[in-house]
């Protein structure tokens, strides 16, 4: 998952860099690029979660609900990352711009 949002953000770089498209600033960037190294985090976070919950060792029904909670927020930020990234390429989507570059390289 963390290589597809990287090659999306690549590819987009690739094509805000090329041709005078130019949609996304520096800032919008800078951001993804902290989102996509709190990503990496967030699904460390979540494989340790459903490990937990996994491994069976967790009997006391409020630490599973608490686990859940975890698991609920983690999913959440994940939600919000490919959010993001669909900003981005919403930002990209100008059709005058690419009706006269057909193909991109």
């Amino acid at each position: 998952m963390i290589d597809n949002l990287n090659l999306t953000f690549e590819i987009l770089k690739k094509l805000n860099s090329s041709n005078n498209v130019k949609k996304l600033s520096n800032d919008d960037l800078d951001e993804e690029e902290d989102n996509l190294r709190d990503c990496v985090q967030t699904l460390k976070k979540l494989d340790d979660i459903l490990i937990k919950l996994n491994s069976n060792k967790i009997k006391n029904t409020t630490k599973i609900g608490d686990e859940f909670v975890y698991l609920h927020l983690e999913v959440g930020m994940i939600e919000w990352q490919f959010d993001q990234i669909g900003e981005l390429i919403a930002k990209m989507l100008d059709q005058n711009k690419f009706k006269k570059n057909k193909h991109i390289n």
